[in-house]
């Protein structure tokens, strides 16, 4: 294994990972990604929804039939809705 499976490595090390990574995980993908792609983010899912301790992750499909590069805000919103999270979980003083 050379880490290049994200869901591999997070599984082997959830348990130093997964109490940082609580509520912090947020993946969207094309329900036919050009690439396949969202074969791999089912099994992410999977592994994510049993996982110990809980991650609370997010996953958004795009359907029906979205390809590689789907997402449901445009860029603009992506920044606001980023800037939104990093301010609400920013390190207070």
């Amino acid at each position: 294994a050379h880490d290049y499976d994200l869901r591999e490595y997070l599984e082997r090390n959830w348990a130093t990972l997964g109490p940082k990574l609580k509520g912090q995980i947020h993946v969207l993908v094309g329900d036919m990604d050009t690439f396949y792609l969202n074969l791999a983010v089912y099994r992410l899912e999977e592994f994510l929804t049993r996982a110990k301790p809980l991650a609370d992750a997010e996953f958004g499909y795009g359907r029906p039939m979205k390809p590689h590069g789907w997402q449901p805000w445009t860029n603009a919103e992506l920044m606001r809705i980023m800037a939104r999270h990093i301010e609400r979980h920013r390190p207070r003083r």
